[in-house]
């Protein structure tokens, strides 16, 4: 038997898919659709207790869309735990069936700390557009979680109906967030990482609270922990996290160009809304706000 429904599609959703993706050269019909099934994943994990806050926490560009940020991840959902997760319980949780669209976990593999759902297969039924059939994954840090969970509107952002009701969703500390952001940015020099720092600044500033005494003092210890735990990860992240020091890790902020992965580099980035933020102004942010939190 179908579960209750969580989607709420109108007849004419491809239309307004593709109406969409016509004025967003970078993103594709088939990545909405995806984005649609992630959506779906997460409320389901929501409503049925497994995403509850206290044990597990949305993280990653799903949490950052919760926090309004306009970029879109593509092909994963990061949450974090408290705990090591019951394998079988948790792919049982994934898995969601109603009119308009399946959802099946399929294998997993662990890492160190990590569990990661690949692929996790779902079906849009509402979609006749390529990619209504397709797959994502979903990973589980059990690495540790340093702060309260704040709940927020589970944020789409499109401009057409998606779900029957609006979901809250517990999401990571947005300072906790940024805090992971800027360790994986060090590590790993993915551009997202770089800009979802530079977004987190910018909510920094708005709130007042980028000059606080206290907010650095908690962003360096949060900082501190990240770069514990990813020491624990593998040895050749070990090295990574022992090749920063202060003035390398002071450069990999201030000079972005120098250190990006080109394979993850800022032109793959993808949008829901407004104009991709210019390079100048994201590196404007992380060296007004992000640098003097860490160092001055």
């Amino acid at each position: 038997m179908a579960s209750s429904a969580i989607l709420a599609i109108d007849d004419d959703v491809d239309d307004h898919i593709r109406t969409f993706c016509a004025t967003r050269p970078r993103l594709e019909p088939a990545t909405v659709i995806r984005d649609i099934a992630r959506i779906v994943c997460i409320a389901n994990l929501v409503r049925n207790g497994t995403l509850d806050g206290e044990q597990m926490v949305l993280c990653g560009g799903m949490a950052m869309r919760c926090l309004d940020s306009p970029r879109i991840s593509v092909f994963d959902g990061d949450t974090a735990s408290h705990v090591p997760p019951d394998t079988r319980a948790l792919a049982a949780s994934i898995c969601h069936d109603e009119d308009d669209m399946e959802i099946v976990a399929g294998p997993w593999r662990l890492g160190n700390q990590l569990v990661t759902f690949a692929p996790v297969a779902y079906d849009a039924r509402f979609s006749q557009l390529a990619g209504a059939q397709d797959e994502f994954s979903l990973s589980v840090a059990h690495r540790g979680i340093e702060r309260a969970a704040i709940w927020r509107t589970l944020n789409h952002r499109y401009p057409f109906p998606v779900l029957t009701e609006n979901v809250l969703v517990p999401i990571m500390d947005p300072d906790e967030i940024l805090a992971e952001k800027i360790v994986s940015w060090w590590l790993f020099g993915h551009a997202k990482h770089y800009n979802d720092t530079a977004f987190l600044a910018a909510r920094l500033m708005g709130e007042g609270r980028d000059r606080e005494p206290q907010l650095r003092r908690l962003i360096r210890a949060l900082v501190a922990k990240k770069l514990d735990v990813n020491r624990a990860v593998s040895g050749n992240v070990a090295r990574r996290v022992a090749a920063l020091d202060a003035t390398e890790r002071r450069r990999r902020l201030a000079d972005p160009d120098r250190h990006v992965d080109p394979r993850r580099d800022f032109d793959s980035l993808s949008y829901l809304h407004g104009t991709p933020p210019s390079r100048a102004s994201v590196g404007g942010l992380v060296q007004r706000v992000v640098i003097p939190i860490l160092f001055d």
